[in-house]
């Protein structure tokens, strides 16, 4: 079914009040753009899970069964450079090699 049943600026709307409920705002730059036969989202996060549950929010919104393209392009990009890096301080997971306990016999 064409995307006719509600108007562009509704189904916008919706969509991009379904994908920020579902990917709880983690979609920066959210572009959604919507032609008769397809719609485009764009916009960028830090993982492929929250990629993931923007195109579960669209397909909540127009239905599996909708003849309309999904275009998903939504970059997924963390880097020190990016507006979506976090610091996250790595030392505490970068661990060097254990050393063997003093009493273990070689081998």
């Amino acid at each position: 079914m064409p995307l006719a049943n509600p108007s562009a600026g509704a189904l916008e709307r919706a969509l991009t009040q379904r994908i920020a409920l579902r990917t709880r705002r983690r979609v920066h730059r959210l572009e959604i753009e919507i032609d008769a036969d397809r719609i485009v989202i764009r916009g960028a996060t830090a993982s492929h899970h929250v990629k993931q549950l923007a195109l579960t929010a669209v397909l909540e919104v127009i239905g599996s069964a909708a003849e309309a393209a999904i275009e998903l392009d939504i970059e997924v990009a963390a880097s020190r450079d990016d507006a979506l890096w976090s610091p996250v301080p790595l030392a505490p997971f970068m661990h060097a090699p254990a050393a063997p306990p003093p009493h273990a016999a070689p081998l």
